[in-house]
């Protein structure tokens, strides 16, 4: 799952903040065993047509009256809040072509951000009713990109009873590093969950999805949420 983030705002109400980053375009090196069973992985997403998950530490945000600020995959800025993502992604063919992302954080109004074909929308609360639309570049999803991604080299494959755990890196930005660990069921080829933690310029952050549960049948694509 590729993450990407570049700044925008949108008339007064709106402000998403972030700076680029992202997995380099390359191919896999390494342990030739985790890079087949990862390539099992992909083509055992390509049959899911949803995916619900949790991801904590990865996006923060600040909120004052209407307007709201978020960045992502970066350390968090003075004042911004850690949230708690709750996550349902719409899968074709193995890419994402939607999803909504409903956003909590201690002491701040819910946010919630859409992605689809028509664009990305944002708003705070759980279940608003007016979105504002934005740049397709503060997606925080990798929308049309492969959920999995088989990229950057690859440690040894390690078994245990039913759980297959591996461990990968990759450059995130311009000079970070990323240290990817996974850990899938053996028999479906599905996350259990995954561990990543960043060093870089900017500082040194993680973050994780847990809470994965997939789905054969047919997925609707998220309603194309306006004002």
């Amino acid at each position: 799952m590729s993450r990407r983030l570049l700044v925008l705002s949108v008339a007064v109400l709106v402000v998403l903040v972030g700076s680029g980053n992202g997995l380099a375009a390359q191919g896999p090196t390494g342990d030739a065993a985790a890079i087949a069973f990862y390539r099992q992985v992909a083509a055992a997403y390509r049959h899911v047509n949803s995916v619900t998950m949790t991801r904590s530490g990865y996006l923060s945000y600040v909120v004052a009256g209407p307007v709201f600020r978020y960045v992502d995959g970066q350390p968090a800025p003075a004042s911004f809040h850690p949230g708690v993502e709750s996550i349902t992604a719409v899968l074709r063919n193995g890419r994402t072509v939607g999803y909504v992302d409903h956003i909590d954080a201690a002491g701040l109004t819910p946010m919630t951000i859409v992605e689809n074909s028509t664009g990305v929308w944002a708003a705070l609360g759980s279940n608003p009713s007016c979105y504002f639309k934005n740049p397709r570049s503060s997606g925080v999803l990798g929308w049309g990109a492969g959920f999995v991604v088989v990229v950057g080299n690859f440690g040894q494959l390690k078994r245990s009873g039913g759980l297959v755990t591996v461990r990968s890196s990759y450059p995130w930005g311009k000079t970070g590093e990323a240290v990817e660990v996974d850990h899938f069921f053996a028999a479906s080829k599905y996350w259990q969950s995954f561990q990543v933690h960043v060093t870089g310029a900017t500082g040194s952050f993680g973050w994780s999805f847990t809470g994965f549960h997939e789905s054969n049948s047919t997925a609707a694509l998220p309603t194309t949420p306006h004002c």
